[in-house]
């Protein structure tokens, strides 16, 4: 992780399953990704190459309707993208 630090654009997305409110689902996706971050942050990954997103439940891999379903969309994504690529 050392040699990206600087040199790459870093989105995270923040997942939660579909159980309570929308609103609440949407604070902690966010939440989820500000974590993800301020890891990143904390080992050296500079606080502006880093966008945050959080998706709520809106974006699911897996079925709500099983507990391993809900589990697999409780999650955060990470895309990492060089600067220097188009």
């Amino acid at each position: 992780m050392g040699k990206l630090k600087g040199k790459a654009k870093i989105l995270i997305e923040g997942h939660t399953d579909s159980i309570g409110k929308l609103e609440t689902n949407l604070f902690v996706s966010m939440l989820r990704a500000e974590i993800a971050k301020g890891y990143l942050v904390r080992y050296g990954f500079p606080a502006e190459d880093i966008e945050v997103i959080g998706h709520g439940p809106t974006k699911p891999v897996s079925s709500n309707d099983t507990r391993a379903g809900r589990a697999e969309n409780r999650r955060v994504n990470v895309t990492i993208k060089m600067k220097d690529m188009p």
